[in-house]
């Protein structure tokens, strides 16, 4: 359509497209909060397991390379390509697993969990979904550590919802803690600023 110049069906299709893939992420996530409606245990234990998978390596690249023989020829060309090319840039290579945001989400959902009740008998299901947003993009940079793109893509997506947590997590806790608390949340995204830019 862009080559055509036809501007109103590119950008009708391209806000489509883009409205499926970020509806599709976010209603995946709430559906499978919901379903499975966690405790702070069922979370640690789902932190856990990302922790390892993602320090054995990742899933997009053990994921591809279990399925690569029974992928069609001329998928396993394109991988082929894909992972002996483009994938070692640092575009879709492998990403470090601690980095600054990575930290900065890890202490604040430790911190989230440490008054977990309180803060879902006060806010109820929007606790609920927003802490299980902002958990599950920890755990996809967990997980999708050897596929730097999708990792930071996801975490973009859903860690958005970290801008309702924190003033959710302070209202939770008394005055004085509060200082203590914004002080350690100023602290990790000082930490993640200079992760970020050396």
């Amino acid at each position: 359509f862009f080559v055509n110049k036809r501007m109103f069906k590119s950008w009708f299709m391209y806000l489509i497209s883009v409205s499926f893939h970020k509806t599709s992420l976010f209603g995946g996530v709430i559906f499978l909060i919901k379903k499975i409606r966690p405790n702070p245990s069922r979370y640690l234990v789902i932190l856990f397991i990302a922790l390892f998978i993602g320090v054995i390596g990742g899933l997009f690249h053990n994921t591809f390379n279990y399925f690569y023989e029974f992928m069609p020829k001329e998928w396993q060309f394109k991988m082929y390509l894909y992972l002996n090319t483009v994938y070692d840039t640092d575009f879709a290579g492998k990403t470090a697993m601690f980095k600054g945001a990575s930290i900065k989400s890890l202490i604040i959902i430790l911190l989230v969990l440490n008054y977990y009740s309180i803060l879902l008998n006060k806010y109820k299901d929007k606790f609920e979904i927003c802490f299980g947003v902002y958990f599950f993009a920890l755990i996809f940079m967990f997980l999708l550590t050897d596929f730097k793109i999708a990792s930071d893509r996801v975490y973009m997506f859903l860690g958005v919802t970290e801008i309702i947590i924190i003033p959710m997590l302070l209202s939770a806790i008394t005055i004085r803690e509060r200082i203590y608390v914004l002080l350690i949340i100023f602290a990790l995204m000082l930490i993640q600023v200079f992760k970020l830019y050396g």
